[in-house]
Protein backbone atom coordinates (compact mmCIF):
# COMPACT_ATOMS: atom_id res chain seq x y z
CA UNK A 1 0.00 0.00 0.00
CA UNK A 2 1.20 3.48 -0.77
CA UNK A 3 2.16 5.61 2.24
CA UNK A 4 0.34 8.65 0.85
CA UNK A 5 -2.87 9.35 -1.09
CA UNK A 6 -4.37 12.50 -2.59
CA UNK A 7 -7.94 11.62 -1.54
CA UNK A 8 -9.04 9.34 1.31
CA UNK A 9 -12.72 8.38 1.44
CA UNK A 10 -13.87 6.97 4.77
CA UNK A 11 -16.80 4.53 4.43
CA UNK A 12 -17.51 2.99 1.04
CA UNK A 13 -21.20 2.24 0.53
CA UNK A 14 -22.91 3.87 -2.45
CA UNK A 15 -21.77 7.45 -1.96
CA UNK A 16 -18.13 6.74 -1.10
CA UNK A 17 -17.78 4.22 -3.90
CA UNK A 18 -19.41 6.59 -6.38
CA UNK A 19 -17.14 9.46 -5.40
CA UNK A 20 -14.08 7.23 -5.84
CA UNK A 21 -15.32 5.92 -9.19
CA UNK A 22 -16.08 9.33 -10.66
CA UNK A 23 -12.82 10.84 -9.39
CA UNK A 24 -10.83 8.10 -11.10
CA UNK A 25 -13.00 8.28 -14.25
CA UNK A 26 -12.35 12.01 -14.60
CA UNK A 27 -9.48 12.47 -17.07
CA UNK A 28 -8.50 15.76 -15.38
CA UNK A 29 -7.90 14.03 -12.02
CA UNK A 30 -4.43 12.51 -11.84
CA UNK A 31 -4.35 11.80 -8.11
CA UNK A 32 -4.65 8.64 -6.07
CA UNK A 33 -7.74 7.54 -4.13
CA UNK A 34 -8.08 5.29 -1.09
CA UNK A 35 -11.48 4.02 0.10
CA UNK A 36 -11.51 2.83 3.73
CA UNK A 37 -14.43 0.59 4.68
CA UNK A 38 -14.51 -1.41 7.91
CA UNK A 39 -16.79 -4.10 6.47
CA UNK A 40 -15.30 -5.52 3.23
CA UNK A 41 -18.60 -7.30 2.46
CA UNK A 42 -20.55 -4.01 2.70
CA UNK A 43 -23.25 -6.04 4.52
CA UNK A 44 -23.26 -3.56 7.42
CA UNK A 45 -22.47 -0.43 5.37
CA UNK A 46 -24.86 2.50 5.72
CA UNK A 47 -26.45 1.95 2.31
CA UNK A 48 -27.31 -1.69 2.91
CA UNK A 49 -28.79 -0.85 6.33
CA UNK A 50 -31.09 1.87 5.05
CA UNK A 51 -34.46 1.61 3.38
CA UNK A 52 -35.58 4.82 1.68
CA UNK A 53 -33.47 6.90 4.07
CA UNK A 54 -34.83 5.04 7.11
CA UNK A 55 -32.17 3.21 9.11
CA UNK A 56 -32.93 -0.43 9.86
CA UNK A 57 -31.13 -3.15 11.75
CA UNK A 58 -29.79 -6.12 9.81
CA UNK A 59 -30.42 -9.49 11.42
Amino acid sequence: MKPQFDVIIVRGAVIGSSVAYFLKANPDFEGTVLVVERDPTFHFASTSLSSSSIRTTAL
